[in-house]
């Protein structure tokens, strides 16, 4: 639609904002005029429970959150753009006080998560429900690489984040088969359907937790509606906080006109990104790869004292999903000191005497990783991070591509 000559006011550009918005909601429902009621109500629940938000944003559920008019906003001056009630939100308290509270006292095996999983497809499947326009609104699909066809997935080959991906699916169906399958259909067949609580809503409303909720050290993990519509941004100045039985929203820089007003949610490099939300960002600095390797050691007592050397120098990285006895490595642009003193600790051979003094008495011996211990080891470390590198490399369709770039 083109308008000529005509200035567009704030109710104009309120009006297109949510006229955008709404012709976006339509794919999750079967017609338009369905996608359109569950907008309604759901901005008609926001209001009814006390859902207040910035005259200067349009609510685009679940697509993001628009500027429908310039918002000025500075470090200092901080704008507040939503006020979400307590009351709507949900985490293992709301759990606690619902009619499923007994089922959970008995079974105290189920985590909190599982707990807030169970409990939104029991409200979803509900008649009525207090957060039924929310659960309503929430998408039938996911872009999440979870739920991408074999084919698409195939495109990751070689990448952590398809590693992952495969391990979150396989543990989430064995706390399926754990949770629900052996113990809830068991025990409480007249309120947990197998029809109802499928193993695909089950994987689905877990993927809708890790990719919507939030965290604050009041609340645990929590879902908060409208809070969840706003998408994430690496960049973005924002904080919200959690006081006095509301959850705010505070922007600390300037918003355009119709530009998107993003949350951020943490530094997170791609492959976060990619895994838990479904969408990348170009030229994100914050990008990591991951390096996985152990120390090659059996002898339990020579592979304590080298983790004792890098924890000592905070050169051990944190453990590698997949496996007990496999040390990780985070790096980003350029080969970082950790990663190098790691290398220099593996291929370390400890003296007899620094063996006896760490077996006797736990004692350290004063060398630095962080500084080349001796010509020799030197020479190892070089050459066994680049096999190293070269080996995860070679996972990629194209690595061999940029291997005459890593042996120089």
């Amino acid at each position: 639609v083109k308008i000529v000559n005509i200035p567009p006011t704030t109710e104009m550009i309120k009006h297109i904002t949510l006229l955008f918005f709404l012709s976006l909601t339509v794919h999750i429902c079967s017609s338009s005029d369905e996608g359109d009621e569950i907008f309604e109500r759901l901005v008609g629940w926001f209001a009814d429970n006390g859902v207040t938000y910035s005259a200067e944003v349009g609510l685009g559920f679940p697509h993001g959150v628009i500027a429908s008019a310039p918002i000025e906003a500075t470090e200092k001056k901080k704008v507040k753009i939503v006020n979400i009630p307590q009351t709507l939100a949900i985490n293992e308290e709301t759990v606690k006080k619902s009619d499923l509270a007994p089922i959970f006292e008995e079974n105290p095996s189920i985590d909190s998560t599982a707990m807030v999983a169970i409990f939104l497809l029991h409200e979803k499947n509900k008649e009525k429900s207090l957060w039924k326009p929310y659960l309503d609104a929430l998408p039938k699909e996911l872009d999440t690489p979870m739920f991408w066809s074999k084919k698409e997935q195939k495109l990751l080959t070689g990448s952590w984040v398809l590693d992952r991906v495969k391990a979150d699916e396989k543990s989430l169906k064995e706390n399926y088969k754990e949770v629900m399958v052996d113990l809830l259909f068991k025990k409480y067949a007249a309120i947990f359907d197998p029809d109802v609580y499928t193993e695909d809503e089950y994987i689905w409303v877990w993927n809708i937790i890790w990719s919507r909720a939030f965290w604050f050290e009041s609340t645990g993990l929590v879902l908060v509606p409208m809070l969840d519509s706003f998408n994430h941004h690496n960049e973005a100045k924002t904080e919200i906080y959690f006081e006095d039985g509301h959850f705010s929203l505070f922007t600390k820089s300037n918003v355009e006109s119709g530009a998107e007003v993003y949350i951020n949610r943490g530094q997170r490099p791609n492959n976060d990104l990619l895994r838990l939300y479904g969408f990348i960002l170009p030229a994100n600095q914050y990008n990591l790869a991951f390096i996985e390797d152990t120390l090659g050691e059996k002898d339990p007592i020579r592979l304590g004292l080298k983790k004792a050397v890098l924890n000592k120098h905070n050169m051990l990285g944190p453990p590698y999903p997949y496996g007990d006895t496999i040390d990780g490595l985070w790096v980003r642009k350029d080969i970082p000191l950790q990663v190098i003193g790691f290398y220099r600790i593996k291929f370390w051979e400890p003296t007899t005497a620094q063996m006896r003094a760490w077996k006797e008495s736990q004692t350290i011996p004063d060398i630095n990783p962080s500084k080349m211990l001796d010509e020799d080891n030197e020479k190892k470390t070089i050459v066994g991070l680049v096999d190293r590198l070269a080996e995860i490399i070679d996972r990629y369709p194209e690595g061999y591509k940029v291997h005459s770039q890593l042996s120089t």
